[in-house]
């Protein structure tokens, strides 16, 4: 933890996540706090989520805010991650960044160096071969799926990803989120399919569980996201 605290006066974020997650908090339970704490001022949101929804489960199921502790646990499991990226790359795609963070949290627990047995790497665990499209739209070359372990490199690629998919979907979240993972062939079939009343008829229909599971968590998330945070959402959930 000293070390933790030296490193974080130097300002040097990356060298304090790793400090910080090499603390054996079962060992060192007084330390649990405070470990939460740099671990969130310096981007280690995987550790501060994993210990909130560990050690913290029962102050998880009261509603969000209420005294400042709870709120802290709260925004913890439900944290403003790479907030300063997520904010500049929600902007200029048009995304809501509470939807942004809702998807990560879903996609990856916060975790950069996370790859799934598909393939897909970091926080918004994307595919090399849409991360290489996505690179090839916006001009960049030399792009290689080590740049997807960047947490500034993935977020820019998923945010601008929802993007597109907000512009083809007409801002219809629910139609974004479940594209983000049955892909937009699949969801434009759907949507042209459909016979449903309502988007709630619209859900149970995706004919894919996995699918099916994955939109109803990220929404779940999204409006625990919007009652935490208060903010106005940018996505339209209800088109």
């Amino acid at each position: 933890m000293e070390s933790a605290i030296e490193l974080d006066r130097l300002g040097l974020h990356e060298e304090v996540g790793r400090e910080i997650r090499a603390i054996d908090t079962k060992r060192y339970p007084h330390l649990v706090e405070p470990a939460m704490w740099f671990a969130q001022r310096n981007f280690a949101h995987d550790f501060s989520y994993r210990i909130a929804n560990g050690r913290f489960k029962e102050t998880l199921k009261d509603q969000p805010g209420g005294d400042p502790f709870s709120r802290f646990i709260w925004e913890q499991a439900y944290p403003s991650a790479y907030d300063p990226v997520v904010e500049r790359y929600a902007s200029i795609s048009g995304v809501d960044p509470l939807l942004v963070w809702s998807v990560m949290k879903n996609e990856s627990t916060f975790r950069p160096q996370v790859i799934s047995p598909a393939g897909a790497v970091g926080l918004m665990q994307l595919m090399p071969t849409t991360a290489q499209r996505l690179a090839g739209d916006a001009g960049v070359s030399g792009h290689s799926r080590d740049d997807l372990y960047d947490p500034a490199t993935n977020i820019a690629y998923g945010v601008t990803y929802l993007g597109k998919l907000s512009r083809m979907f007409d801002g219809n979240a629910v139609a974004m989120i479940a594209s983000y993972n049955a892909g937009e062939e699949a969801v434009g079939r759907w949507l042209a399919n459909s016979r449903a009343a309502d988007i709630e008829g619209w859900i149970e229909q995706i004919p894919y569980d996995e699918t099916n599971l994955y939109v109803k968590k990220v929404l779940t998330s999204y409006w625990t996201y919007q009652r935490l945070y208060g903010r106005k959402a940018i996505a339209n959930t209800h088109k």
